[in-house]
Parts: C-alpha cells; sequence; structure tokens
C-alpha cells in the first residue's frame, strides 16, 4: 500500500514546494510569464472580439493573408531523384522542428528547476483537506487488500490445480478486485461530498485525485491477470516462474503509477493551483523523469526474462509447446528494441505535441496493452491445448470411456485454432493501435464481418461434426467392448465396418460444410469429384473389384473378425476387416493383407461348428476292434477332461479307410465348437498315444527287411568271429 501512495506524495512534494515561489514569480509585474493586466494590445484584440462586426473583418483580413494551398491533386511530373529528394528534404525539416521544439521544452522545464525554492512553504487548506482524502483511500484500500488475501489463502492454486478452476479462480479474483476498488473511490467520494457544507460534489482537486485512483486501479487489476506478486498462491495468464512475475509486476506497477498521477493528477493540480503557463514546462519535467524510469524498469523486465526462460522438458515436446516456445522466442528478441523505440516516441509526444498525447499515446498504448495481453492469452492458450483434458461426467463416462479422450483431442484442436487466431488479432491489434493499418475500416468493412463470420460458422461447424463424430466412435468401441458381443463376430465386423464408413462420411461431409461456409462454391467440386472417380474407376478396376467383391463378402456373411479362413492360399485368423481387403494372421505370426479381388473361394473354418477329423494307423497284427475301443476309451476320457465343454456331439467312429504300405488307418471325427478343433485334437492326439501304450497296440513306424540267400548265410556261419555274431543279431 505505501508503495501505491509514494507517486501521490512524490507528486503532492512537488506541488507544495512550488507553490510559494511560482505563485510569487507569476504575481511579479513585468515577469516574462505574468500576465496580471492587459496590455493595450491585448485590450484592443479584446475589443474586436467582443465586436461582431470587427470579428467579422479580423477573419476576412487572416483569411486573405493566407498563401493559397496548391492543388495537391494536380499531376505533377516530377522525375524519382527529384521525389527521393523531396522526401528526403521533408523527413529532415520534420526531424529538425521536432529536434528544435524538444530543445525549447527542456530549455522551459531547466527554468522551472532554477525557480524552485528549497524552504519557506505554508501548508494550505485544499493541500492538507487532500492529504486528509489520501489517508482516506490508502486506509480503505489496505483494508479490502487484507480481506482479499484471505480469501486467496483459502484458495491456494498448485500446479495440479485443473485448468477450469485456474481460470475461474481468475475471473473471481479479478471481479473482487473490482468491487474493492469501487467501495475505496466510493470511500473517498463519500468523505469529500461529507466535506462540502453547500451539499454540492467534491473538489475539482479531490474529483481529480479519485479518478486518478481509479484509473490507476484498474490498469493494476489488467496487471494483475498477466503477472502477481504472489504467483505461488494466485493463478495469473502468465507461465513465468513466480520470483520473475513479482520483479516484473513491482517494476510495472511502480512505472504505471508514477506515469498515471503525474499526468492525470499533478498536472491537472499545477493548472490548477498555479497556472496553465507552468503546465508545459512541468510535463516536460515529468515526461523525462518518467523516461528514465521507463528505460530502468524495461532493463529490469528484460533481464529477469532472460533468467526466467527455460528449455521445455522431455514431457513439454508437444507441438503446441515447441510452436509457443518458439514464437516466445521470437518474441523476446523483438519486443526490447520495440519498446525503447515506443518510450522515445512516447517521450517526444509529451514533449512536443501535447495536444495529441491522449489519441495517440493513450489510445496507442491501451490498444497496444491489450494486443499484448490478447497475445499472451493465446500463447497461455497454445502453451495449455498439448494438455487440455475435458473430464466427463461418471455416468458418460462409464457408458463411453473414450469419449472423454477423444473430445480433449478436438478441445486440443479448437484451442490451438483458438489461441492462434489471438495471436493474429493481437498483431492486427498492435498494427491499428499505431496507424499502420485501418483498425476502424477493417471493422466496419461489411466484407470483413462476412468473412469473420463465415470462419466463426465453419470453427463451429466442425467442432459440432467433431463431437458428434466422437460420441458416435466411442459408443461404438464400448459396444465392441461389451460381453455380449465377444462372441458375436458378425457384430464385432459390422460395428467396425460402421465406425470407419461413419468417420469417412463425416470427414467428406464436415470438408464440405466448412467449405460452403467459407463462401466457396462446392458444386464444381462435386461435379470435379465425379469425373475424378469416373477416371479412377476406369483406371483401376483392381480397386472397383476389391470394393464390390468385399461388398458381397459382407452381404454373405462369409468372412467376420475373429474367424480363422483360408483364402487366396493363406490360412490364419481374421484380424480386421475393410470393404477392400482382409488382414490374416498366419499361425507363425505373420500378418498377410489380401485384397477382396484375389479371392476366389473362401473357407471358413470356424462357422457354425468344427470338426476334429483323427485319422491314425496301427500295425497289421493288430485287432480293429481293440483299435476301436482304444480309440472309445480316449474319447471318454477327454470328454470328462476340462475339453469336454468343447464337446457337442457323440464319438463319431468310421473305421477302417485304408490299408496302407505299413499300417491300417482308421478314422474317427469330434464335432467341436467353432475353433476348438485344433486344441482338443492335440488332446485327444496325447491320450489315444497313452491308451495304445497301455493296451500294447503298436503304431507302425517304416521299415525295410533285407533277404539274404541261403547259401551266403551258410558261408557266414562257417567263418568264426565277429562277423558270425553280427549275423545272428
Amino acid at each position: 500500500m505505501i508503495s501505491k501512495i509514494l507517486p501521490v506524495i512524490f507528486a503532492i512534494a512537488i506541488a507544495v514546494f512550488a507553490v510559494p515561489q511560482i505563485q510569487a514569480q507569476t504575481l511579479i509585474p513585468g515577469s516574462s510569464d505574468a500576465e496580471t493586466a492587459p496590455s493595450g494590445a491585448s485590450q484592443t484584440l479584446i475589443d474586436i472580439l467582443e465586436d461582431d462586426a470587427a470579428r467579422a473583418e479580423l477573419i476576412a483580413r487572416l483569411q486573405a493573408a493566407v498563401p493559397a494551398v496548391p492543388d495537391v491533386t494536380d499531376p505533377v511530373d516530377l522525375t524519382v531523384a527529384q521525389q527521393i529528394v523531396a522526401e528526403v528534404t521533408g523527413a529532415i525539416a520534420s526531424v529538425s522542428q521536432v529536434a528544435q521544439r524538444t530543445v525549447t521544452e527542456i530549455g522551459r522545464a531547466l527554468r522551472l528547476l532554477q525557480t524552485v525554492p528549497v524552504t519557506g512553504f505554508t501548508m494550505s487548506p485544499e493541500l492538507v483537506t487532500l492529504l486528509m482524502l489520501i489517508g482516506v483511500v490508502a486506509g480503505a484500500g489496505l483494508i479490502g487488500k487484507l480481506a482479499l488475501d484471505r480469501v486467496i489463502a483459502r484458495n491456494k492454486v498448485t500446479a495440479l490445480t485443473p485448468i477450469r478452476r485456474r481460470i475461474g479462480l481468475i475471473v473471481l479474483y479479478a471481479l473482487l478486485r473490482v468491487l474493492i476498488l469501487t467501495a475505496v473511490w466510493a470511500s473517498g467520494y463519500g468523505m469529500a461530498v461529507w466535506r462540502q457544507t453547500t451539499g454540492s460534489g467534491p473538489a475539482p482537486t479531490e474529483a481529480i485525485f479519485l479518478t486518478t485512483v481509479l484509473v490507476f486501479g484498474l490498469l493494476r487489476i489488467a496487471l494483475r491477470l498477466i503477472v502477481t506478486p504472489d504467483a505461488e498462491r494466485e493463478p495469473t495468464l502468465s507461465h513465468l516462474h513466480p520470483r520473475a512475475q513479482e520483479a516484473i509486476y513491482r517494476s510495472l506497477r511502480s512505472f504505471i503509477g508514477a506515469l498515471t498521477f503525474s499526468f492525470m493528477f499533478v498536472l491537472p493540480l499545477v493548472q490548477e493551483w498555479i497556472g496553465f503557463v507552468t503546465v508545459r514546462p512541468v510535463r516536460t519535467l515529468l515526461a523525462t523523469i518518467l523516461l528514465v524510469m521507463a528505460f530502468v524498469t524495461l532493463k529490469r523486465i528484460v533481464a529477469v526474462l532472460d533468467i526466467s526462460r527455460a528449455t521445455p522438458g522431455p514431457d513439454e515436446a508437444g507441438a503446441g509447446v515447441m510452436l509457443s516456445r518458439g514464437v516466445q522466442n521470437a518474441w523476446h528478441s523483438v519486443w526490447p528494441p520495440l519498446a525503447g523505440v515506443y518510450v522515445l516516441y512516447c517521450w517526444l509526444v509529451a514533449i512536443t505535441r501535447p495536444r495529441e498525447l491522449g489519441d495517440i499515446v493513450l489510445g496507442g498504448t491501451i490498444w497496444s496493452v491489450m494486443a499484448v495481453t490478447v497475445a499472451l492469452f493465446g500463447l497461455w492458450m497454445l502453451r495449455l491445448s498439448t494438455t487440455l483434458n475435458m473430464p466427463m461426467p461418471k455416468a458418460i463416462d462409464r457408458a463411453m470411456p473414450d469419449l472423454a479422450h477423444r473430445i480433449s483431442h478436438v478441445s486440443r484442436g479448437l484451442a490451438g485454432l483458438v489461441s492462434m487466431t489471438l495471436i493474429v488479432t493481437a498483431a492486427i491489434m498492435a498494427l491499428a493501435a499505431w496507424g499502420l493499418v485501418d483498425g476502424d475500416g477493417w471493422l466496419s468493412d461489411a466484407d470483413t464481418q462476412m468473412v469473420f463470420w463465415r470462419i466463426v460458422s465453419a470453427v463451429l461447424l466442425a467442432a459440432v461434426l467433431s463431437v458428434l463424430w466422437a460420441v458416435i466412435a466411442s459408443f461404438v468401441d464400448q459396444r465392441l467392448r461389451g460381453a455380449a458381443l465377444l462372441d458375436n463376430s458378425r457384430a464385432r465386423t459390422l460395428l467396425g465396418l460402421f465406425r470407419n464408413a461413419f468417420t469417412i462420411f463425416v470427414a467428406i461431409l464436415g470438408t464440405m460444410v466448412v467449405l460452403s461456409q467459407l463462401g466457396i462454391d462446392i458444386a464444381p467440386l462435386l461435379a470435379g469429384a465425379g469425373v475424378i472417380g469416373l477416371a479412377i474407376g476406369f483406371g483401376a478396376q483392381k480397386l472397383v473389384q476389391d470394393i464390390i467383391t468385399g461388398v458381397f463378402i459382407q452381404l454373405e456373411n462369409a468372412i467376420n473378425e475373429g474367424d480363422v479362413v483360408g483364402v487366396a492360399g493363406i490360412t490364419g485368423a481374421v484380424e480386421k476387416l475393410s470393404i477392400r481387403s482382409v488382414r490374416l494372421r498366419t499361425l507363425d505370426g505373420a500378418q498377410h493383407i489380401v485384397p477382396f479381388s484375389s479371392v476366389d473361394t473362401v473357407t471358413n473354418l470356424t462357422r457354425d461348428y468344427s470338426y476334429h477329423l483323427a485319422e491314425i494307423g496301427v500295425a497289421y497284427k493288430e485287432k480293429v476292434p481293440d483299435v476301436i475301443a482304444a480309440m472309445q476309451a480316449a474319447f471318454d476320457t477327454l470328454r470328462e477332461g476340462p475339453f469336454g465343454a468343447d464337446i457337442t456331439d457323440e464319438f463319431d467312429m468310421h473305421g477302417v479307410i485304408a490299408l496302407g504300405d505299413s499300417s491300417v488307418v482308421v478314422r474317427a471325427r469330434i464335432k467341436t465348437r467353432p475353433g476348438k478343433q485344433w486344441g482338443l485334437g492335440r488332446e485327444y492326439t496325447a491320450l489315444v498315444k497313452a491308451e495304445f501304450d497301455s493296451r500294447g497296440i503298436e503304431i507302425p513306424f517304416p521299415h525295410r527287411q533285407l533277404v539274404l540267400p541261403q547259401e551266403f548265410l551258410d558261408a557266414l556261419a562257417k567263418r568264426p568271429g565277429d562277423d558270425a555274431k553280427v549275423i545272428e543279431g
């Protein structure tokens, strides 16, 4: 609170020390700036102005004395060199005039400083009243600040605070500060009115002070939306470090306070208490002091921003974050020189063209601050566009778990689009603030308004279609995960195809609608798309055949996701179906994408039911009834085990089907649920092997029998030693 009163105390001190001597100087006859009594020439001018006829004659003579202005519309034949010389000469003349006027105003300010006494002032009643009003306003502001600090302490903000709550707190604190400022102003106004015995409003000096307090308070509230000295507890639109925000806020608050009270309070107070003659040198003096303060503030802010700049972490590698960092780095390199030029320009306008100070500097500054605020908000949204999450109500989240994720993606895209729009808008506002572009003309232009509303309509329609797609896709995904559809491959296939078709439909429809909203005639596009489609149809007959065959395969319900099929000589599990191809995963793990144009026959191994076909060979010496009994026993054991639930019929024994070279082939068949034949078959084969071993049934294997002549065997038998033993073995 003391820091807010310092500019006022500083201004009051200047006025108090300057009042006695300046008043004395203005009352000294013969003073260069005194106008205590009208001279003879002045009285004559007053008489002429009071007489209507004399005044009209004076105006006529002055108009006749003005030299005729050449018609600039007349064509003047000038060479390029002459035009360059004329422009350079005019620029040099303008700069020289500004420099001369600047030197003159600085000289007046220096002469004013020489006349200010060091001692010998008196406390006037008006000054005492003003100091009392300052005390009342400062006390009310301190009470409001303490109350708001308690509210902020109860709503502490951390890095984990959701974005919606942060935005809500920013708006809430701004509204509370506006209410506190209104109460402070009302308390000061009530005190000023209470002192008046005539029942009128506050005195001119008191009204000037209250107006300055109101303007300065609103500027502080706007500044606190961007940076705050208490960033560890209070959210702002900036992502700078809390210490950096505190340093920037305190520097800017001091400068804004000095600027506001200098031009809105000190200068009117000087004019009210001293006179109009002293306003210009005081303005020059204050503008020069503010120039130095501005450069000091600018240097501090640049140093703080350079220290607080950091590289993005590994979790901040999103496109929005990188784009935001790039824009920020470019802005950090450009804004200090621009700010320096802006400060010098404002100083020159303040001391050389004070009448244009409100229109040029004040208006341009307000719009520039608004542009910077909008740009910072846009950068903030761009940074958050990669981490923005939109939680859904619990009931909707339970019904469609994927909806929040998809809506968050849509929200991030919209946030990125809005942020870029805000950044572009801020650039246009900054250019319009200083007359580089015609902002008013753009806003009032019918074509510009039409283009703006077309863009808004296109964005809204695109957002609505995106939300509709997110809802439908999330609903389909939830149905696909449902327990009722785990065994319904047909429903899974159709829902997957519907989701893909709906996505394509929304994309095409959204593109057409957005283009139509932007004012683009889509009829030629549709006609061109038809011609291109016809050309593609002739040139890509294979693609057309893929699609047509795929449509009929789906109509005939020949393939569904999860089936095991054989197409184009490849047998595998169906992982995904589209309108053009089928993806198969074979037993070795390879994925095959087979276009439907290559499919002549579809062999579905998992439709309705399946069979395990057991063809087992036994030795010729074994009896067939014993073999059949062993196979039946193995089946009974299989049915009693965990695979019994997959068996849907009795054991189907076919009997002997072939007499092979070394075995008798016996075949049987087991009916199973779709897709269960492979695992069940492996288990049954193991059980048959165990049953054959326990019964002594031989499963033959290929072997050869060597028949030798008897004479050769007799000859070998007569030979002693190992050869005879080998033959006998």
